[in-house]
């Protein structure tokens, strides 16, 4: 079994609800496969702050799976929306990976992440929440070969300037997520299952966005393929 995470970096109040919307789609489409997964906020960023900077999480508990698989699915960008049919649930590894998963819900925060979804490009430079001294970099823990997806107009070569030196290797992505809907942790979704394809599968997360938003699903499910295909990447 193998747990994966994502973090979600925010700003207090204007976006919180944002980074819940992020947390549920990514726990949902794990649910819709069969893997246990929990979503939760940093402890410590309560209560909200207005501007300041938060975080919040994803964890998901699944089968471990070679990166040829991670891949398996990417014909499904090419299929048609309506058409598309969630993924089989196979439920006969859900209490294993839900063991693996159990000790993550007892950390305040996840030891390491596959993924750093930014909501706003000034987040780049690292953020200092209320309850921390110091600037915490945006990569601070991600894992190497990780992915920082950002909102931002700007290209992922411009924003490397702003983001501390490691020596970790990572993708730098970014979309200009304001620009595609207004709920813009669906096109930073999107975006990351280009990038780390390995947390959810697009099948899934494209389940979960029609079941969530019923009237516009097919709306935001679109929404997701656009911003799949317009990421731009940088290797770092």
């Amino acid at each position: 079994m193998v747990v994966l995470a994502v973090e979600f970096d925010g700003r207090g109040v204007t976006q919180t609800a944002l980074l819940r919307a992020a947390s549920e789609i990514i726990c949902s489409a794990a649910d819709k496969e069969g893997n246990p997964a929990l979503g939760y906020e940093r402890y410590d960023d309560a209560p909200d702050r207005v501007g300041i900077p938060i975080k919040g999480f994803a964890v998901v508990s699944k089968p471990q799976i070679s990166e040829r698989a991670f891949w398996a699915d990417a014909d499904d960008v090419a299929a048609e929306l309506d058409q598309l049919a969630p993924p089989v649930c196979d439920l006969t590894h859900f209490k294993m990976c839900f063991d693996e998963l159990a000790p993550e819900a007892m950390l305040y925060e996840p030891r390491a992440v596959d993924a750093v979804l930014v909501l706003d490009d000034t987040l780049v430079k690292g953020g200092e929440p209320w309850a921390h001294i110091g600037l915490q970099p945006i990569h601070d823990k991600l894992k190497d070969g990780g992915a920082i997806v950002v909102n931002s107009k700007r290209s992922p070569e411009y924003l490397q300037k702003f983001i501390q030196p490691t020596d970790k290797k990572y993708k730098l992505a970014t979309i200009d997520a304001d620009s595609m809907d207004r709920i813009i942790v669906v096109p930073l979704i999107g975006a990351m299952l280009k990038v780390a394809p390995g947390i959810v599968s697009y099948r899934a997360v494209i389940a979960a966005v029609k079941e969530r938003y019923k009237a516009e699903g097919l709306k935001k499910a679109a929404v997701v393929r656009e911003a799949y295909n317009k990421v731009q990447v940088k290797e770092v």
